[in-house]
């Protein structure tokens, strides 16, 4: 029982060192932007995404620092990474596109279905654990209003609660299925931004394929396949090709 207990103090303490070593890079850091120290920022910021912590506002300040030093393909992969963790959220989303008018390639996106455009524009509202966290809490709710169905006598009340009940079962069900998309979104379309200033994409993964088109760095790029050292690379108008996984960095 002793050496459990010193197990979980040695935990504890070390867990809150970690935090309070994040805390104080991040306050450097945001100290070292705020004074014009820029570089020292930077290897602030990425000591601290380096070290495994992830959270939207530190991809979106090391993305703001990218961009005052005019590192456009650095800047637009932290406020990509930082728009996974908070996709609503309206400041990153508007340096994203400010950074994005430095990209070389202008590439026109397919067009999609009305309704698919809604179904997109509500999941991305929130990241997936957003709407995980809701659905629990909507059925817990439900479970608590169908007990309250069942035991309680009063005609009145037991009505409400049993519509009520329902109509948080509904809820919980489509903030599940938002939660389900979201996360697959993410999992399953694996991104990249390009990070060579340019590529020429080629018709099969080896030096002597076509070249099919050229891309200059910060295009974000859909990566659907990896063959040793080329990812096979999707653009956002359906054109298909291979490139060196060492001009891409995934988000």
């Amino acid at each position: 029982m002793k050496v459990v207990f010193v197990a979980l103090v040695f935990v504890i303490g070390f867990f809150a060192v970690s935090a309070e070593d994040h805390f104080a890079l991040i306050d450097s850091a945001a100290n070292y932007y705020t004074k014009g120290k820029y570089e020292m920022a930077i290897n602030a910021y990425e000591k601290i995404v380096n070290s495994g912590y992830e959270a939207a506002e530190i991809y979106y300040n090391l993305g703001n620092v990218y961009y005052k030093t005019k590192q456009y393909p650095e800047a637009i992969l932290n406020f990509e990474r930082a728009k996974i963790l908070a996709p609503g959220d309206e400041d990153i989303n508007f340096n994203l596109e400010l950074s994005k008018r430095y990209v070389v390639d202008k590439i026109e996106v397919l067009p999609q279905i009305l309704i698919s455009l809604w179904i997109n524009k509500i999941t991305g509202a929130m990241t997936s654990d957003a709407w995980s966290f809701l659905s629990i809490i909507t059925f817990v709710l439900c479970l608590v209003l169908m007990s309250v169905y069942l035991f309680m006598r009063i005609l009145i009340i037991r009505k409400i609660a049993f519509w009520t009940g329902v109509l948080l079962f509904i809820v919980s069900l489509l903030t599940f299925i938002c939660a389900w998309d979201q996360k697959k979104e993410i999992d399953g379309n694996k991104q990249g931004i390009v990070f060579t200033s340019t590529v020429n994409v080629k018709s099969s993964p080896d030096e002597n394929g076509t070249i099919l088109f050229v891309i200059h760095e910060g295009l974000k790029v859909g990566v659907q396949d990896k063959i040793g050292e080329w990812y096979k690379i999707k653009l956002s108008d359906g054109s298909v090709g291979w490139l060196k996984s060492t001009d891409v960095v995934i988000i």
